[in-house]
C-alpha cells in the first residue's frame, strides 16, 4: 500500500491532468497486471533494469544539484546547513527517536525483497555475496536521495507535502527530458519493492493458506492459485493506499505491527535453541 501510494504520488506530481486518487488507481493496475502475470524471475530481471535506471536518475539530479550550488563542497555545505526558521517544536522523547530509527532499520531485515531472494538463489554462497553487496549497494545510493532531501529542505522549505520534495527538486533543475528519465527513476524504485511485496504475500496466501498440505493439485492449478493471490493482494493494497494519510504512516504500520513480530522469531530461531513452533507463534 505504501509503495502503491509512492507511485500515485510520483505520476500526480509529474502530470498536470492527473488527481491523487487517479494516479493512485492507475499504479495500482499496473503493478497488479505486471506481477500477476510474470514471477520470480520476471521480478528479478527486471529489477536488475530498474535498479541501473533508478542509480542513473539520481546520479542526474544529483550533479545537476551540484552544479546549480557551485560544486560538490558548496552543495555539501548548504545540505548541512541549519534548515529554516520554523516554529517551536517540543523536542522528541528519547524512545520514541530510538522508535523512529528502529523501525525502517530493523523493519528491512526480514523485507519480503530480502527474504525472496535469498531464497531463490542457487547455493548459499550465492545468497550471502548477494546479501552483502546489496547491502553496501543500497548504503552508497541511499546516500544520494538523503543529500537530495537535505537540499529541498533548503529551497523548497514553504512545500506542504514534504513527501513531493524530490520530484519537486528535480523538476527545479532539470530540463524536461532529465526529468522525465528521473520521473523513471523513482517509479523504477517503487516497482521493484512492490512487485516483489505482492509476490511474496500471493505465495503466502496460495501455499501456507490455500492449499496448505494439499497434494492433489496440479503445478498449473497452483500457478492461477498464486496469480489469483497476487491480484487480490494488489487491490487490498490499493484499498489501503486510497484511505491512507502519508507513505510514511503506511511503512510506519508494516514495519511495526508485521516485521518487527518476524524479526524477533528469526532471531530467536537462528540464535538459539530455546522454544519452537508453538513459542514462535506466541512471540508472533
Amino acid at each position: 500500500a505504501a509503495q502503491i501510494h509512492a507511485l500515485g504520488k510520483t505520476l500526480a506530481a509529474s502530470s498536470t491532468a492527473l488527481d491523487l486518487d487517479t494516479a493512485v488507481f492507475i499504479a495500482a493496475v499496473v503493478v497488479i497486471v505486471y506481477t500477476s502475470l510474470g514471477g520470480m524471475m520476471a521480478d528479478v530481471v527486471t529489477d536488475v533494469f530498474q535498479g541501473a535506471v533508478l542509480v542513473i536518475g539520481l546520479l542526474i539530479v544529483t550533479i545537476a544539484v551540484m552544479a546549480q550550488s557551485g560544486g560538490p563542497g558548496a552543495a555539501l555545505e548548504l545540505a548541512l546547513a541549519s534548515p529554516p526558521e520554523r516554529e517551536p517544536t517540543v523536542p522528541m522523547p528519547f524512545l520514541d527517536v530510538l522508535e523512529a530509527w528502529a523501525l525502517p532499520i530493523l523493519g528491512s531485515v526480514t523485507a519480503q525483497e530480502v527474504v525472496s531472494r535469498s531464497l531463490a538463489s542457487r547455493c548459499p554462497a550465492t545468497a550471502r555475496r548477494a546479501g552483502l553487496f546489496g547491502g553496501g549497494a543500497y548504503l552508497l545510493i541511499g546516500l544520494m536521495p538523503l543529500f537530495l532531501g537535505l537540499i529541498a529542505a533548503q529551497r523548497h522549505s514553504g512545500l506542504e507535502d514534504g513527501e513531493s520534495a524530490l520530484p519537486v527538486l528535480a523538476m527545479s533543475v532539470l530540463p524536461s527530458i532529465g526529468y522525465v528519465v528521473f520521473a523513471g527513476a523513482l517509479i523504477s524504485a517503487i516497482l521493484s519493492t512492490v512487485d516483489s511485496a505482492l509476490l511474496a504475500a500471493g505465495s503466502v496466501i496460495s501455499r501456507n493458506l490455500l492449499l496448505a498440505g494439499r497434494s492433489d493439485v496440479s503445478p498449473r492449478a497452483r500457478l492461477w492459485t498464486a496469480r489469483f493471490s497476487v491480484v487480490g493482494s494488489g487491490l487490498v493494497a490499493w484499498v489501503m493506499a486510497r484511505g491512507s494519510d502519508s507513505v510514511m504512516t503506511s511503512i510506519e504500520n508494516a514495519s511495526g505491527f508485521g516485521s518487527a513480530g518476524v524479526l524477533v522469531c528469526v532471531i530467536v530461531a537462528l540464535f538459539t535453541r530455546r522454544g519452537g513452533a508453538l513459542a514462535a507463534g506466541m512471540a508472533l
